[in-house]
């Protein structure tokens, strides 16, 4: 019965990975409205001289910032769906060694 549980909670991982690297190719479309506010926040530091203001620990005057900034969020996405699918995996492996046990 325990393999059972445990499969079950395999495949709800990998579900909810899926979703959350899904997520990610949704949320592609939104980034472009974002991107644009970023740029314009960083044309006002780069003619502000502003050095020492971060944003998502990236400093405002950063060439590329807008792409660093959107780059970071992508990557934690990213993590988290890996991490759930890996989490699941391992367990739908648990699931198959408990019943290998439970035979013999």
């Amino acid at each position: 019965m325990l393999a059972h549980w445990v499969g079950i909670i395999g495949e709800g991982l990998n579900f909810f990975g899926a979703v959350v690297i899904a997520l990610d190719i949704f949320l592609r479309q939104n980034e472009r409205a974002v991107e644009s506010s970023l740029h314009k926040l960083n044309l006002l530091a780069m003619n502000k001289l502003t050095s020492r203001t971060t944003y998502y620990g990236i400093p405002l005057n950063a060439p590329d910032f807008a792409k660093k900034v959107l780059d970071k969020k992508a990557i934690r996405l990213a993590y988290v769906g890996v991490g759930l699918l890996v989490a699941g995996f391992l367990c739908l492996v648990g699931y198959h060694g408990i019943e290998i046990y439970e035979i013999k």
